[in-house]
Order: structure tokens, then C-alpha cells, then sequence
């Protein structure tokens, strides 16, 4: 049997509302979901942006306290001063003399850049740069200075930088250090046909490069020895060194000195510098 349906007035404004609006509840429905949607991308943008920047903050003093850990390094450590073992004037040509400072870094996994200046009789000299690798005795040598060779000396460390040695950097030590000096020989100033016009003595040796890279320069101090005295010192500087160079060398002297018994020659390379190594 069918039913008689029937709807009240209330219904009726009711049902032609709805039916009259339905396209602008649908707009509303659809705008408060882009809404939605966008506050949500919002959100997730501003919390990945601030994530970075809080982040790249974070990283930037973490690496600003890396640096000031580093720099503060070798206080923490109270690293001391290499050891001054020896220093002293040697008579030169003419009036001038040479001054020679011996110097020795204990440390192991430590090396130096050093700043540092000579008193001659009490007036000092210059300040120069150089280096000293970890564990090394290294000689440090100012020739012709004008002086009398009984004049007091003493060697001043003006600023003293250490630089820690990695793993990595300690292989590099041991692979690329390998320089030495061979075939040694000295001529006298008796035994040169100048004897007696001006006494010349040479000393020719061959400066070997036992590695597989080049550099741009070395220096060679040298020190002559009679017994365990200093007689003569000179610093020799060889540019462009091929990879297993054997380069041959040869030094002058232009005044007399006690006929020495031995030869000290350190080549003096901071393998540790990338700016030492020639590209090719």
C-alpha cells in the first residue's frame, strides 16, 4: 500500500534552502580544503626551513668550536719550545761572520712554524721565518752578518706555531721525507791552484730526491765540523727538483778555516706544505 508522504512547511523551506545553495556550500567545502591543504604545506615548509636553518647554525658554531679546540690545542698540551742545543759565531770572509743556532723538536706528532731573530753583541737582527718538522734537530743559519767572532750570540723564538700531525700526515712524512746527500768530497784551499792568492776550499757532494714528486726549491745548511767544533757553515738553495733527481752540488769558500773531519747537510723540505710541490 503506498504511503502518503507529506512535509511540513519547516521541511520544505528547509529542503529549497539547501537545494538553492548547494553550489555555494560546494565552493565553501572546496575552498576551506585548498585552505587546508595549503596551511599544511605551509607548515611543512616553514618546520623543514627552520630544521636548516636551525641545523646550519647548529653545524657553523659546532665548527667555530672545532676551530677554537684546535687553535687551543697545543696550549692545552703545553707544548714547550724546541730545544736550543747549540748556537755560536764562526769567523767569515772579510770582516763578516755567520751565526748558527742548533735546534731540536722532540715532539711526535707536532710540527713548527717559527719566527725568530739573532743577537749579535747584543743588537738584534732581523726576524725570519722557518720550520721544524717532528722530531727533527735542524740547524738554522744567518751568514755574513758584519760582527767580530767573539762577540756574543743568542737565538730568539719571536712566534711559535704548531701544527698537530694526522695519521694521514705521518705516512706523508714517512713515504715523501727521503732526501739525502751522497758522494761527499772536499777540496782544501792548499790543494787549489788559487792557494796562494785567495784561499778557495769547495765541497762537491750529489743532493738525491728519493721520491716521486717534485719540488720547487730545498734548502741545504750546511755545517763543517773539525772534531765537534763548528769551522765553517754555508746554506745552499736548489730550485725546480725533478721527482728522483740526483742533483750535483757544489760550495765555495772564500776564507781559511781548521780542516774539517765531517759534513753535516740537512735538506730542508716542508713536505707537509701543498705549496712546496710542483704540479709536474
Amino acid at each position: 500500500m503506498p504511503h502518503d508522504i507529506r512535509l511540513s512547511g519547516e521541511e520544505l523551506k528547509k529542503s529549497y534552502w539547501l537545494l538553492t545553495h548547494v553550489r555555494d556550500i560546494r565552493k565553501r567545502i572546496i575552498v576551506a580544503w585548498i585552505v587546508g591543504i595549503a596551511g599544511i604545506w605551509v607548515f611543512t615548509l616553514l618546520s623543514f626551513a627552520n630544521l636548516y636553518l636551525f641545523s646550519y647554525q647548529q653545524n657553523r658554531i659546532n665548527l667555530q668550536n672545532m676551530v677554537a679546540q684546535v687553535s687551543s690545542f697545543p696550549r692545552a698540551v703545553q707544548l714547550a719550545d724546541p730545544d736550543l742545543l747549540n748556537r755560536g759565531v764562526i769567523p767569515a770572509s772579510g770582516e763578516t761572520v755567520d751565526l748558527y743556532a742548533l735546534l731540536n723538536n722532540t715532539f711526535e706528532n707536532w710540527w713548527a712554524e717559527i719566527e725568530y731573530h739573532f743577537e749579535l753583541g747584543g743588537v738584534p737582527l732581523v726576524v725570519r721565518k722557518d720550520f721544524i718538522l717532528p722530531q727533527t734537530k735542524q740547524y738554522i743559519l744567518q751568514l755574513a752578518e758584519h760582527g767580530e767572532s767573539g762577540s756574543s750570540v743568542q737565538f730568539v723564538i719571536d712566534r711559535l706555531r704548531w701544527h698537530y700531525v694526522s695519521s694521514h700526515n705521518s705516512r706523508v712524512l714517512i713515504q715523501r721525507n727521503r732526501f739525502a746527500s751522497q758522494n761527499i768530497s772536499y777540496t782544501p784551499a792548499s790543494q787549489t791552484q788559487f792557494a796562494r792568492a785567495l784561499p778557495i776550499s769547495s765541497l762537491h757532494f750529489d743532493f738525491v730526491n728519493d721520491t716521486p714528486y717534485s719540488y720547487w726549491e730545498a734548502l741545504l745548511p750546511i755545517v763543517a765540523k773539525s772534531a765537534d767544533t763548528i769551522v765553517a757553515a754555508s746554506l745552499v738553495k736548489i730550485a725546480d727538483i725533478k721527482r728522483e733527481e740526483i742533483r750535483p752540488v757544489e760550495v765555495r769558500w772564500f776564507h781559511s778555516f781548521e780542516h774539517p773531519t765531517s759534513f753535516e747537510i740537512s735538506p730542508h723540505i716542508n713536505v707537509l706544505d701543498p705549496s712546496a710541490y710542483r704540479s709536474r
